[in-house]
C-alpha cells in the first residue's frame, strides 16, 4: 500500500486541492493513504512495513529539505540550482545552443526600447518580475526595497495576449506525462501573476515546442514534475522559465482530473 506524504505548505488553493480529505484523491490511483507533514520532519509518520511511503514536496525549498529514505521523484541539486536561478537558466540555454528560444538579454546601456522586463533571478510566481515602460520606471524599480542589493536580469518583452504553460513529469530525462494550458489575458502587456485576470483552457502542444522542451530536460537527465512558461513571438518559441515542481494551473478545481493523472504517474514511478 502507498502512503502519500504531501511535504510542504503553499497557498490556500494548493492546500485545498491536496488536502487528505479532498475529492481529488478518489481519482488518484494507488494513493491508499494521504497525509500532510507541512515540511516538518517531526510530523512524518513512523515507517511501517505496511506502507510504501511516497513523499511529494511542493516547492523548491521543500524539495531540498526532503529527507532521504523515502520514495520520491525530484530533480537533483544541480538541476534545482539551475532552474531556480533565472540567470543560470538563461546561461543553460546558451550552453545547449538554444539561446534563440529565450527572450533577448538586455543591459542598462541598450534598454531604450520599452517595454522591457526586469527579473530578480531568485524569485517565482510572478514576484520580482516587473514590466518596465521607461528609464524612470527602471531606475525606480532597481532602487526599491525589492531590488536593492539583489541580482537581476533585463530581457525584451514578448508582447501577446496569450501565454502558455506546459506541465510534465519526467524520470531520468524521459517524459512520463504532460499537458498544456493557454492563458488568454485581458491585455497584451502583462506579467502573469496569481491575481491576473485571464481565461484558461487546455490546448495541444505543437511538436516543435515539445522537441525543444524535451531536449532541455532530456539533456539535464531531469526527474520530477515541472512546468514551463512560454510565449510565441510571431511563430518563434520564447521560453521564460522552467519551474522544477508542480504548477498552479493543475490546482484549479476544473483541472483536478489532470492533477490526478499527474500525481498517479509520480506515485507509480517514484
Amino acid at each position: 500500500m502507498n502512503r502519500v506524504i504531501i511535504y510542504g505548505v503553499h497557498s490556500q488553493d494548493w492546500m485545498d486541492a491536496l488536502h487528505p480529505d479532498s475529492a481529488l484523491w478518489d481519482k488518484v490511483e494507488n494513493a491508499d493513504v494521504v497525509i500532510n507533514s507541512e515540511a516538518l520532519q517531526n510530523l512524518l509518520p513512523f515507517k511501517s512495513s505496511e506502507f510504501r511511503d511516497v513523499i511529494i514536496p511542493l516547492m523548491e525549498t521543500h524539495i531540498r529539505e526532503t529527507p532521504s529514505g523515502y520514495a520520491c521523484l525530484v530533480p537533483d541539486s544541480k538541476s534545482l540550482d539551475t532552474l531556480q536561478n533565472k540567470q543560470k537558466f538563461d546561461e543553460l540555454l546558451g550552453e545547449l545552443s538554444l539561446s534563440k528560444y529565450a527572450p533577448q538579454r538586455l543591459d542598462l546601456t541598450d534598454s531604450n526600447v520599452y517595454p522591457i522586463v526586469l527579473k530578480r533571478i531568485d524569485l517565482n510566481g510572478g514576484v520580482g518580475i516587473e514590466l518596465i515602460r521607461s528609464e524612470s520606471d527602471l531606475m525606480n524599480a532597481v532602487t526599491s526595497n525589492l531590488w536593492t542589493g539583489q541580482n537581476y536580469i533585463l530581457q525584451e518583452y514578448i508582447q501577446d495576449f496569450n501565454e502558455f504553460v506546459w506541465h510534465a513529469v519526467y524520470k531520468d530525462g524521459i517524459k512520463i506525462w504532460d499537458t498544456t494550458f493557454k492563458y488568454i489575458m485581458e491585455s497584451n502587456e502583462f506579467i502573469r501573476t496569481a491575481n491576473s485576470k485571464f481565461t484558461i483552457k487546455r490546448v495541444s502542444l505543437d511538436r516543435h515546442s515539445f522537441e525543444v522542451f524535451d531536449s532541455i530536460l532530456g539533456r539535464m537527465n531531469y526527474s520530477g514534475p515541472c512546468n514551463i512558461d512560454f510565449k510565441f513571438q510571431g511563430s518563434d518559441l520564447k521560453i521564460f522559465e522552467i519551474n522544477p515542481r508542480l504548477g498552479g494551473s493543475l490546482m484549479k478545481k476544473e483541472n483536478h482530473d489532470l492533477l490526478a493523472e499527474c500525481l498517479t504517474e509520480i506515485i507509480n514511478v517514484a
